[in-house]
């Protein structure tokens, strides 16, 4: 029994990580001919502002105040298309 657990919070612990990362790839190479792309993203939810930032997502200094408890920040890439 003990193993099982073992097993499912290792591989819960392999989703949070590599999850995002994999499809934040795929949606990329499925636009690779984009000059750039953008998203936006809650301020306050760092989990997934690190994980773009790890994409190499750049804040781009824009902030829009959606109401009291929400606002967005906004990040864009690059594209190597070109390069």
């Amino acid at each position: 029994m003990n193993d099982i657990m073992i097993w499912k919070a290792h591989t819960m612990n392999l989703l949070k990580k590599c999850l995002p990362e994999s499809i934040m790839e795929m949606v990329e190479n499925y636009h690779c001919d984009a000059k750039f792309r953008e998203l936006d993203c809650p301020e306050d939810l760092s989990m997934n502002r690190r994980c773009y930032e790890k994409a190499g997502y750049k804040l781009t200094g824009e902030k829009n105040f959606i109401y009291e408890n929400l606002s967005l920040v906004y990040y864009r890439k690059e594209s190597r298309v070109g390069l």
